[in-house]
């Protein structure tokens, strides 16, 4: 691709493969909770492990953390408490407002193991007068 592609041969037309193998790593998901701020430090999206267990989509959960962050950084330098603790909010209302998106996510996961139960509740959740299962 990076040799066909218009756009992408002309920007990479000198690099070049470091080993030649890929690597991946797995998605740090939601359903494991760590600290997400302390002491002069917060953690936004994927750095926090903010990824939807079940569905591997985790932007909007970054550009939310990233929103409350912003405000709770605000918030604390302007009432000096940066280093003393005034960052933990932000942890609070991150797991208070997605928490129980994540929670609901991780049974959805579990429950993806056994594929005859996933498929009838998706048949009864996707029946007329059921939509509102899915909406925020």
């Amino acid at each position: 691709m990076l040799a066909t592609h218009p756009r992408l041969r002309d920007r990479f037309a000198g690099a070049r493969e470091v080993d030649g193998s890929f690597r991946g790593w797995q998605l740090p998901c939601g359903s494991e909770r760590r600290p997400l701020a302390g002491a002069g430090w917060m953690l936004i999206g994927d750095a926090a492990s903010l990824i939807d267990p079940f569905s591997g989509e985790g932007i909007s959960n970054a550009m939310h953390s990233a929103m409350l962050a912003a405000e709770c950084a605000a918030r604390t330098l302007r009432e000096g408490t940066v280093l003393e603790g005034g960052l933990r909010r932000y942890e609070e209302q991150v797991w208070q407002e997605l928490g129980t998106e994540f929670d609901t996510a991780y049974r959805l996961q579990r429950l993806a193991r056994h594929r005859r139960l996933l498929r009838f509740i998706f048949a009864r959740a996707t029946r007329p007068g059921c939509a509102t299962l899915f909406q925020r």
